[in-house]
Formats: C-alpha cells, structure tokens, sequence
C-alpha cells in the first residue's frame, strides 16, 4: 500500500510541475485576446503592468515557503499553492462577466505568481525526497516537466481560443488544480525528510546555499535576457521579421527543455557536477556570438547553444542547494527560487528602463550578459569544488 501510494504522490508531483508550466504561459499567450477590441481592450502599458504583481507574489512566496514550511510542513507549503494556482485561473476565466478586468487581471497575477513560487519551492525537496540518491537527476525531470507545460500552455490557449471558448482553458487548469490539491491531501507525505548524516555545520550550509542563491539571481538576469528581450534585439538590431525572431525564440525554449530531458538522463550515468561546470560555457559562447550573427541561420544556431546553455543551469543549482541544507531542504528551495525571480524580475523590468532612458544598447546588454556567464563559470566551478 506504501508503495502505490508513493506512486501516486510521485506521479502529482510531476504531473502538477507540467500543469503549472501550463498556467504560467496561458496569460502570456492570451497578450492579443487581451489588448484587442473583441477581448479585454487593455493598452500595451495596461498589460505589461499586470505582470508586475506575478514577479512579487512569486518573490515573496518563495521567500516565505521556507519559512512556512519550516513551521506547518512543506506538503501545506504546496496545497496552498496549488489553491492560489486554481483561484487564479478561475478569476481569469470568469473575468469576461465583471466590469473592472484590469484590477482583476492584477489580482489573478498575484495569486498566479504567489502559488507559482509556493509550488516550484516545495516541489523541489519533494523531488529529492523520493529519489534521495539521483536528487539532481530528479529536480532536472522536474523543470523538465515545466518547460514541457511552459511549451503546451500558448498551444492550449490557441485550441480553446480558436473555438471560441477561450474559458474553457483556465476552466480546465482551475479543475486540474483543484483535482491535484485533493489528491495532495491524501497522499502526499507531511513532509519532505532528507538524510542529513555527514552535512557541514550550519555555518558552511548557510555560506553554500548564500552562494548558489547569488548564482540563482545571475542566472535568472541571463535567462530573461534570451527569453524576454531576444526577440526585440534580433528584429530591431538583427533585421529579422518578427516571425523570423519568434521562431529564434522557440527555439530558445524548446532547446531548454530538450536540454533539460538530456542532462536528466545524463546526471544519471554520471557525476551531476560536470553538467555543472560545462553548460554555462555554452551561455559564454553564445552572448559573445549572438552580436556578431548576421543572418537567420547563425542567429538560430546561436539561440539553441544559448538554450542549451540555460537548460539545466537552474534545475541543478535548486538540487545542489537543497542537498547541501537538508535541514530545512523548502528554505534552500526558496531561497533560490527567489532569488532567481529576484534577477527575472530586474532584466525583465530594468533592461527596458535602462535602454529607454541611458540609452544602453541591446548588444552591450548581451555583453552584460558575457559577463555574468563568466561570474557563474567562476563560481559555480568554486562551490562545487566542495564536492570532491
């Protein structure tokens, strides 16, 4: 009996990372149903601001979990957000029927943000719980699982959309939520134990969770560099059409979670610290390429080297951090995940203030980012030299 249920609560376990993956693109993907005249008739600046809350609630939450999962268990950690999640995608629905969308829409960011960094920061000690001896291996299949949902969810709006029932998609992930939050309830253990025998003294853990936190926010500067800005750089900079550099930008995310796929089944033949050390080199090669890539071609075998690079950069730095804190394994978890929307949220807000009113161009920010790859080179080549 033991044994179904820990596999059932595995199967929750990735199947709700896929399902969040979903929600967290759906809004994104509906950006034209939202600013048309048939849809909710929000002005671009309307709705760039409703991103905004997401950022914090996301920050917050993460920051929090651990604490809160310290103090009334990681499993509560992850049913509440799993709640927030559902309510999220059940205001969006319904928000068609009430007069004030906008404040709505900044509400359903918020509890979109605040149960995405409630899930991901207790999903991840729950991953290594269950498979404690390849916990690298299982944080990776986890974000695997996300950037497939991060990749179905625009497909899924566009299913519902192009029926006229554009509803029924956050209906459906509401209900999916809802049906995972029951499960949770009875078959999710309290918590997520590690074997803590042969840690460092606290002192150490502490320094070494500090320093991939550090890595966490570098990181997450890079990656939102590539993923929110590539597009603008290749078209306005580049002369690529818009088609042509959304493409560029699939393939981006598309590397990343077939990049994600391999490095799970590699972490498992081999030791998880190479993967490490190596892919980051993949960002270095592909910020100094991407400026001087003239042409469709080039561009697009500059963004799969970048998505490789971006791949498992974040799954392992998650895995590495909780291994090396197991005594509070959701304060590792979202220390890190904070601290990485602490970076999405800068490059996602700042690159564009930044470029507006100092003038900065987008081939120095990718200079920028040249050099951020060459800090994670350095330190994450130092921190894991603490393994050996």
């Amino acid at each position: 009996m033991k044994k179904l249920t820990n596999m059932i609560a595995v199967l929750l376990i990735y199947l709700l990372g896929l399902i969040q993956g979903i929600a967290f693109t759906t809004i994104p993907a509906a950006a034209n149903f939202l600013t048309s005249g048939a849809g909710f008739r929000f002005t671009d600046a309307e709705y760039g601001s409703i991103f905004l809350p997401m950022i914090i609630g996301a920050i917050v939450a993460s920051f929090a979990g651990g604490a809160l999962g310290k103090r009334y268990t990681v499993k509560r950690v992850l049913l509440v957000g799993m709640a927030l999640s559902a309510a999220s995608m059940a205001l969006f629905a319904f928000a068609d029927l009430i007069e004030k969308r906008y404040l709505l829409m900044l509400l359903t960011m918020l509890l979109l943000g605040t149960g995405f960094g409630a899930n991901i920061t207790a999903l991840n000690p729950f991953a290594i719980h269950f498979f404690p001896q390849k916990g690298s291996a299982a944080v990776t299949a986890l974000h695997s699982c996300l950037g497939i949902g991060t990749a179905i969810g625009p497909l899924l709006w566009v299913f519902y959309s192009g029926r006229y029932m554009w509803w029924a998609d956050p209906i459906l992930l509401a209900s999916l939520f809802f049906v995972f939050l029951f499960l949770g309830i009875f078959f999710l253990p309290a918590s997520a134990k590690l074997d803590d025998s042969g840690s460092n003294n606290e002192s150490n853990r502490v320094l070494v969770v500090g320093a991939f936190a550090l890595i966490a926010f570098l990181y997450g500067i890079i990656e939102t560099t590539y993923g929110n800005w590539s597009t603008i750089y290749f078209h306005q900079v580049k002369g690529l059409s818009a088609a042509e550099a959304n493409t560029l930008l699939s393939l981006f995310w598309g590397s990343v979670t077939v990049g994600r796929i391999f490095a799970t089944i590699l972490s498992v033949v081999m030791e998880p610290k190479w993967i490490y050390r190596f892919i980051p080199l993949l960002i270095l090669i592909s910020a100094i390429a991407i400026i001087s890539a003239v042409g469709y071609g080039l561009s697009a075998a500059v963004m799969i080297i970048a998505g490789l690079g971006c791949s498992a950069f974040l799954p392992l730095t998650v895995s590495f951090g909780v291994q090396n804190f197991k005594t509070n394994p959701t304060l590792a978890s979202g220390l890190i995940i904070g601290t990485y929307m602490m970076g999405y949220g800068i490059a996602a807000e700042g690159i564009g203030i930044l470029h507006k009113t100092e003038g900065i161009s987008f081939s120095s920010l990718f200079l920028i980012v040249a050099t951020l790859a060459t800090c994670l080179i350095l330190l994450n080549w130092k921190i894991t030299h603490r393994f050996e």
